[in-house]
């Protein structure tokens, strides 16, 4: 009898060790392959963003724009996903440094498995928001000044009336923006809606691996401690 569950209990070690190195090679094979497709997007994604940031050009955002939708189009890849889920569901994947690329990637998907439409349409209009952001000129006294210009007068000058109008033209970016983020706002909340969260504040705490509960406790102690 003891020798039948030694037995048992080899062959069930081994079949755990084997379906380990099976879900562990595909999780890496994937990973590769995600490298390949997606490090590329991401390296000129970043540069033009940077570009678009010094330039404030149309056409440099527009490329942001473009380059961002390839981004979409491959995170939200339905089949790359249920690769993902498969693997994930298995608890199979012991290897620490795997283990914690898994979490990373399947958060990074699944925050794009919703409508492609909705999800391209987020893209757009935030890069519209960065590019006004990028392009305002804080102005008063028929004069615009650029953010260095208003940091250094914030930081430095002692007349209070300069510095109460450039604090507050540069605070002027308000008006510029408000309708498109209160746009922006309705859309990321459809977004993390559909995805079964509450709101969208909610979703990137938790696909960023935070607890909003905990968050949200330490900034009630801080108010609480400041009030």
């Amino acid at each position: 009898m003891k020798k039948i569950l030694y037995c048992i209990l080899v062959i069930t070690a081994l079949g755990c060790v084997k379906k380990t190195e099976k879900m562990e090679k595909e999780l890496r094979e994937f990973i590769a392959r995600h490298e390949q497709e997606a490090v590329p997007v991401i390296k000129a994604a970043n540069l033009a963003f940077w570009e678009a940031s010094i330039s404030g050009k149309e056409e440099d955002y527009r490329k942001v724009e473009s380059l961002q939708h390839e981004l979409v189009k491959i995170y939200s890849n339905k089949e790359h996903f249920s690769v993902l889920q498969k693997i994930r569901s298995s608890n199979s994947v012991k290897d620490s440094l795997l283990q914690r690329q898994l979490t990373l990637l399947y958060n990074a998907f699944l925050k794009s498995m919703a409508d492609t439409a909705l999800l391209q349409e987020i893209v757009s209009m935030e890069v519209e928001i960065e590019k006004k952001y990028s392009n305002f000129r804080a102005e008063w006294d028929g004069k615009k000044y650029t953010d260095n210009e208003i940091e250094e007068i914030l930081s430095t000058s002692l007349d209070n009336e300069l510095l109460k109008k450039a604090w507050t033209a540069h605070k002027a970016i308000g008006r510029v923006v408000c309708d498109d983020i209160r746009k922006l706002v309705k859309k990321r909340n459809q977004l993390a809606v559909s995805l079964g969260f509450p709101d969208y504040h909610t979703m990137s705490l938790t696909l960023s691996e935070q607890n909003p509960a905990e968050i949200e406790k330490i900034f009630d102690e801080l108010d609480s401690l400041t009030s």
